[in-house]
């Protein structure tokens, strides 16, 4: 009898510690990383094998996840600015119409892209370039100026100095140069390439000129 009545207390006992452990402890979540490393000068690094399903290169701006710039534009950007409009709103309830629609503005601004077109507009004379003597498939002055306001404010309708400015630095930046090229989206879509050139980008833009072009391949 003693023996039955000792058993129930341990099955007793082992049931209360069982409903006590929490949740977390039964069902740990995990946190999985494609991998580590550190970031270049444009904030991305190689990822020889993939790890991260996104190919041979990828960023971590900012410590978001792995992702590709589209385009040249940080999928995150602006994110930081997005939070802290949200939670001025938000602490801030109640205030008159003006100052809500004021921050709506701010929002949908910092959520533009990182380069924005301003052509056409009543401040801004319409972009003209007649000099196509530097223009290709890969490259177009009046795409190139039309795109990327910031540069067409420096290098006006010098299609000379639009050229200098993505092969100096536009490139390096990730700005797409013409219709048909986006020299990251070329880089990131063609292994063979990446095994070919490494991070020699000039030399993406001229074998798209020379061969990528006529071979149809993947550029914008």
């Amino acid at each position: 009898m003693k023996t039955l009545k000792r058993i129930i207390v341990a099955l007793i006992i082992c049931l209360t510690i069982t409903t006590a452990i929490p949740t977390e402890f039964l069902n740990p979540t995990l946190t999985v990383e494609a991998h580590s490393g550190r970031t270049d000068r444009y904030g991305g690094h190689k990822d020889n094998k993939n790890k991260s399903g996104l190919g041979y290169y990828h960023y971590h701006c900012g410590g978001y996840p792995a992702h590709l710039h589209e385009n040249g534009v940080c999928p995150y950007a602006g994110k930081n600015s997005a939070s802290s409009s949200s939670s001025t709103n938000k602490s801030n309830a109640g205030t008159t119409n003006t100052t809500s629609n004021s921050s709506s503005s701010n929002k949908n601004s910092n959520n533009n892209s990182q380069f924005t077109t301003t052509t056409n507009n009543s401040k801004t004379p319409e972009v003209k370039i007649s000099d196509t003597s530097y223009d290709n498939v890969a490259f177009n002055a009046l795409y190139y100026a039309k795109n990327n306001s910031d540069v067409y404010e420096a290098c006006g309708d010098d299609a000379k100095a639009l050229y200098n400015h993505f092969i100096s630095s536009g490139i390096t930046e990730g700005r797409q140069s013409s219709e048909k090229f986006s020299i990251f989206v070329y880089r990131d879509n063609n292994q063979d390439l990446v095994d070919t050139f490494g991070d020699d980008l000039i030399k993406y833009y001229d074998h798209f000129i020379e061969y990528g072009y006529n071979e149809n391949r993947v550029s914008k």
